[in-house]
């Protein structure tokens, strides 16, 4: 059967994942559920049926046609259990402002280079192409291993987003191919990780190792404050990059709450609501810790 791969969206004229103008495959699944996640509905690897809350009217209709409670009237108002709904969909078709959609399609190999080529003019004019984020997409890696070497004979520069989250198999078997590495080194603590993330960075810190020495890789560092913005981490950091003779880029990444709306839709809270960006002083504060350290080709995203 042709290789598919579940998508929740594609964005076209990107220009901050790589070189050039972009379009960027995201892919639905990740293992790590952060705090400041700005695609909560990548971090299903399932479908899943989503409301936008200022659209419903609280007609009830949804209450009445699903069969499994996962819409439920509190203070006459509708709320949406997420957790309980099956993606059956069938609350899409009663619904009478269109509040609720489906979140992750179903695309093949030739649906998605047939999206990414609509843009290829761009990519030739400025020395752009395709990254594949997510979610985590090395969890589709079966895809990744197919598509990508396809997209390579057309000419296109192929970059994947990713957390370093993966077996080093099927990590390996997903960038092989691909032109560039962009990855998130979020905190050095491994507790710390854990109750961030969901997830321990062994195997994070252990693939930024080995990946960086065979692909040209960018180790891209959300700045979180309050979460992992201290001295004492971004010390851990360059001391693992210079450990590890990494001579690349390290980009750092402001913290920003775009994706603070979409936790309502995915019936879910957003822990980071009293979280402000970091100013330009204190990003390039964090710059300055780097190169007191030794390491100098640190820039702001």
């Amino acid at each position: 059967m042709e290789n598919t791969a579940l998508v929740f969206n594609i964005q076209g004229y990107s220009i901050n994942d790589g070189p050039g103008i972009r379009t960027i495959i995201f892919l639905k699944g990740c293992p790590l559920s952060c705090l400041w996640c700005s695609n909560p509905e990548s971090q299903s690897i399932n479908q899943q049926v989503v409301t936008t809350v200022g659209k419903c009217i609280n007609c009830s209709a949804c209450i009445e046609k699903c069969k499994f409670g996962a819409c439920i009237l509190n203070d006459e108002k509708v709320e949406f259990e997420i957790d309980k709904c099956t993606s059956c969909g069938e609350c899409l078709e009663i619904c009478p402002t269109n509040a609720k959609e489906v979140i992750g399609k179903c695309m093949t190999i030739d649906d998605v280079i047939s999206e990414i080529e609509k843009d290829k003019q761009f990519y030739i004019n400025s020395g752009g192409g395709v990254t594949f984020s997510g979610g985590e997409p090395t969890l589709q890696y079966n895809f990744l291993k197919e598509i990508v070497p396809k997209l390579k004979e057309k000419g296109m520069h192929v970059a994947i987003e990713t957390t370093g989250y993966c077996e080093w198999k099927k990590f390996w078997t997903s960038v092989k191919d691909m032109d560039l590495v962009l990855f998130d080194l979020k905190q050095m603590d491994n507790e710390k990780h854990k109750k961030y993330t969901g997830v321990s960075n062994n195997i994070i810190l252990e693939n930024a190792a080995k990946i960086s020495k065979l692909k040209e890789t960018i180790f891209r560092l959300p700045v979180i404050p309050g979460y992992n913005d201290n001295r004492e981490n971004f010390e851990a950091i360059a001391n693992m990059i210079k450990r590890i003779q990494f001579n690349g880029k390290v980009n750092l990444l402001p913290y920003h709450s775009y994706g603070k709306n979409k936790y309502d839709k995915v019936g879910k809270k957003y822990a980071l609501c009293q979280v402000q960006t970091p100013s330009k002083e204190k990003m390039k504060s964090i710059v300055d810790i780097f190169r007191t350290n030794g390491v100098n080709n640190v820039f702001i995203q």
